[in-house]
């Protein structure tokens, strides 16, 4: 296996930071894409499409700052394009929502390869979810 192509999405930078070195820590070889808000992530999903070039797994926020004008509302819709676009690319959801009818709704809409509560997680346990891809 090549490069691992990974896109992550958070509209918090100092979160995108703190992934991306988790990983680089663990696996120096790694072509990071990453967006902050709907809107940014929408054009960095569409160029890569259009240039014929996939992703390995996508991390994702589900809270984001929309894209109106594409009626992109959240990051469930981005997992969505992302499953439309990239049906083999693995998908992370992160958040900090643990309703229960959240949770089982958006597990439900886009099926992640994983699911993780923010609140839950450590440097350690985001490393453990990398290596299961």
């Amino acid at each position: 296996m090549g490069t691992p192509r990974l896109l992550l999405i958070d509209d918090h930078p100092i979160i995108i930071d703190s992934y991306s070195n988790i990983l680089s820590n663990h696996d120096a070889a790694i072509d990071f894409t990453t967006a902050n808000s709907c809107h940014d992530a929408y054009l960095k999903i569409t160029e890569r499409y259009v240039s014929q070039k996939t992703f390995d797994a996508a991390f994702l926020d589900i809270s984001l700052p929309p894209y109106a004008a594409k009626k992109i509302k959240s990051g469930v819709d981005l997992a969505k394009l992302i499953r439309n676009h990239f049906p083999l690319c693995k998908i992370i959801l992160l958040t900090m929502h643990s309703k229960s009818v959240i949770v089982n709704n958006t597990i439900q809409e886009i099926n992640p390869e994983g699911f993780i509560l923010k609140n839950d997680i450590d440097s350690n346990s985001f490393k453990e979810a990398y290596k299961l891809l």
